[in-house]
């Protein structure tokens, strides 16, 4: 994949994410523009160092449930924390 075309997606991906948080914070819902901005990069970058690492599908599909379960856990210790 060449350097502009991994520009253009995380670009894109920053877009997309921000229109989703602008209507959202318009809404006055939580997860505003930043949140939004910030997860669809994150997703992006995720997406990218997997087809980089992995020709076939099977490996493409790898880094989704650690990430996933890293998600659940890091939610489950920030709602823990603001109970407190």
């Amino acid at each position: 994949m060449a350097e502009w075309e991994v520009c253009l997606r995380l670009v894109l991906s920053c877009v997309m994410g921000g229109i989703i948080g602008c209507e959202r914070q318009m809404r006055n819902k939580s997860a505003g523009l930043r949140t939004n901005m910030l997860v669809a990069l994150g997703s992006c970058l995720i997406t990218i160092m997997s087809q980089a690492l992995y020709d076939n599908v099977e490996g493409r599909r790898t880094p989704t449930p650690r990430v996933s379960r890293r998600r659940w856990s890091q939610a489950s210790v920030f709602s823990v924390r603001a109970r407190l």
